[in-house]
């Protein structure tokens, strides 16, 4: 009797089967794996794809001409930095017009300090409603190109 597995009660769960195959045995029954072609095999009635190669230069091209045909082309980029826009007029480049131009402001009280003068006012009377009319912080600065009158920027004190 072979080597094998006891199970609980001692007694063998593996048959002998005799000697394991030899090499030239497993060789013959074995057979080779298939390519990797990144196609499924060939199953009956099918018949493999050849590889197929780049097509040649058209007619008339020089292989330079061809060569020059696949190189990529090149893009410019220009990277402008952000602006950092204060309460007071400034010279920048227009995005727009792409000229270089001193902007014009033009300063707004905000919506939330509206709000907050309305509410000031049916809380604590008709007196606090200037409260909010008076901080820096409710006003926000529109800087416009002077050129095409489009906003450049805000800047929120």
């Amino acid at each position: 009797m072979g080597y094998g597995v006891l199970d609980y009660v001692g007694k063998s769960n593996v048959m002998d089967t005799g000697p394991p195959p030899s090499y030239v045995q497993v060789q013959e029954t074995t057979q080779p794996p298939p390519e990797k072609s990144g196609l499924p095999p060939a199953g009956p009635g099918m018949m493999p794809v050849p590889h197929q190669a780049p097509p040649p230069p058209q007619q008339g091209f020089p292989p330079q001409a061809y060569a020059q045909q696949q190189m990529a082309v090149q893009q410019q980029i220009y990277v402008q930095h952000p602006v950092m826009f204060g309460p007071h007029s400034m010279q920048v480049m227009c995005g727009y017009c792409h000229q270089t131009v001193q902007t014009t402001t033009e300063s707004n009280l905000k919506s939330s300090a509206i709000l907050f003068a309305t509410l000031l006012c049916l809380v604590g009377g008709i007196l606090c409603f200037w409260i909010p009319c008076v901080m820096d912080s409710s006003y926000e600065t529109t800087h416009r190109c002077p050129a095409c009158n489009e906003t450049l920027g805000v800047y929120n004190a």
